[in-house]
């Protein structure tokens, strides 16, 4: 708990550039992992 509310304040001394920047880093990261998660669940890909 301690680590994740580090992480909120460390990200909320962003800078606007640095804010959009760090969103579109997870929401890269996001889509990306949606995508293997579901070709796992549709079989394409093995575990």
């Amino acid at each position: 708990m301690f680590i994740k509310a580090f992480n909120i304040a460390e990200i909320s001394k962003f800078n606007q550039e640095q804010r959009i920047a760090y969103e579109e880093s997870v929401k890269y990261y996001r889509d990306l992992k949606n995508v293997i998660d579901k070709s796992y669940e549709d079989g394409q890909i093995r575990r």
